[in-house]
């Protein structure tokens, strides 16, 4: 008998007792049966972290189990932190335990003012050791209902308070997108976070941004931010950088219509991002549909193409120069630039260059050429290899004397090039 009693009251690596599971799952008549069992002093029992039966249920929205523990011997855990100094008030608020967080808002709900009821008047606003308050974590999971009931029970101030990374309830609604609870805190005093940085000098415009939240970015606007489309991070990365870095279209587009157009060259001060610029940076993630869309505003300047342009993958820039020749919308003049550049292989890989070399010498079937302001350019296609893997080429050559001693001199690089049997 003292052996089955052994069994229903040892943890699991977690700490984590049978009574415990029982809480969590919100099974009210497997605790019954534990507590009838000689289970009764796990009822208090903590986890690991220092989380109780009743904290858990707490947090799962189990209210009925809540009011069970209470009756049975849990009154002192009412209050009860776990290891990060988060109490069962703080637990309540949090919704993502829940697929419905919708309806597990309105549970929680009933638990909070059942805990206000019986002696955690004070945990409404009790900050856990990362400086979270329970306002702020309603905020998390956009749960507005919870978010005024704290504010009518004493959380006034904390529409504004910063967790200990300087996020304010506004900046973590920007990040998780959530505009109901922006719009509320932004009604119930917190128009000046609109604009309010991190710790690391990123605004609230920085990381919707980052996140490609447009709408939000446009209500940002709207409402007061209209220069933090520009405004520097601590390290010198603005929000067109990150939108770059992230690959994020519609934010790129949506920073670049309302005043940060110029930010696309301007690079980081940061010294481990190099001075790049972001549009050499969505070069480099390879972020042709940013590329593309940036070319048909004439955003690449002659003087930074070349740069730019050779941060692509081979395959991208192919691409890339096609679509240029034949829209005549797009700046040539810039791709020209980068023409001189290609001639001193300055926008190719040692690979690249051998290709365009032998390509000149032996020109395949289906090669067509293009003429643009005394530019020549070659294009076509070739088997590479013994995989006969399918690759795109091209060569751009400038007319007049001297093309065909060039291709004599080439005729060193025939062994070992792909239409010689090997790389």
């Amino acid at each position: 008998m003292e052996d089955h009693v052994e069994d229903l009251r040892t943890p699991d690596e977690q700490g984590r007792t049978p009574t415990y599971r029982s809480c969590s799952d919100g099974d009210l008549d497997k605790l019954k049966y534990l507590f009838t069992h000689g289970c009764q002093e796990d009822v208090r029992r903590p986890d690991n972290k220092c989380r109780t039966p009743f904290y858990v249920s707490c947090w799962h929205g189990h209210f009925h189990i809540v009011q069970w523990l209470y009756a049975h011997g849990a009154q002192e855990d009412v209050r009860k932190p776990n290891v990060h100094g988060v109490t069962p008030m703080y637990a309540a608020v949090d919704v993502r335990s829940s697929l419905n967080q919708a309806l597990n808002g309105e549970l929680k709900l009933g638990i909070m003012k059942w805990l206000l009821d019986h002696g955690a008047q004070d945990d409404v606003r009790t900050r856990g050791k990362s400086g979270m308050t329970p306002m702020y974590f309603a905020t998390t999971g956009n749960q507005v209902n919870l978010m005024q009931w704290l504010f009518d029970h004493g959380a006034r101030d904390d529409v504004r308070t910063c967790e200990a990374n300087g996020w304010t309830p506004m900046f973590v609604a920007v990040h998780e997108n959530h505009m109901e609870a922006t719009q509320w805190l932004f009604d119930h005093g917190a128009q000046e976070d609109v604009r309010t940085p991190d710790n690391n000098g990123a605004t609230p415009m920085l990381h919707a941004a980052q996140e490609n939240h447009v709408e939000i970015m446009q209500w940002l606007f709207d409402h007061g931010a209209q220069e933090d489309v520009r405004t520097l991070k601590n390290n010198g990365v603005t929000p067109m950088w990150i939108a770059c870095e992230h690959k994020h279209l519609t934010a790129v587009q949506f920073l670049h219509r309302n005043g940060a157009a110029q930010d696309i060259n301007t690079p980081s001060f940061c010294e481990n991002i190099n001075m790049y610029t972001p549009l050499w940076k969505v070069c480099k993630q390879n972020g042709l549909d940013i590329v593309q869309w940036l070319i048909l505003q004439g955003t690449p300047s002659k003087t930074t193409v070349s740069s730019w342009f050779n941060q692509l993958n081979y395959q991208n820039r192919m691409i890339l120069y096609q679509q240029g020749l034949r829209n005549r919308d797009v700046d040539h003049e810039s791709f020209l630039a980068f023409v001189s550049a290609a001639d001193h292989g300055m926008s190719e890989t040692p690979r690249d260059i051998r290709l365009r070399r032998r390509c000149c010498l032996r020109r395949p079937s289906g090669v067509h050429v293009l003429h643009i302001e005394g530019i020549q350019e070659i294009v076509g296609e070739f088997v590479c290899g013994k995989a006969e893997t399918r690759s795109l080429w091209y060569h751009i050559v400038r007319e007049g004397p001297g093309d065909e001693s060039d291709d004599d001199d080439d005729e060193s690089d025939d062994e070992g090039h792909p239409l010689n049997g090997g790389l």
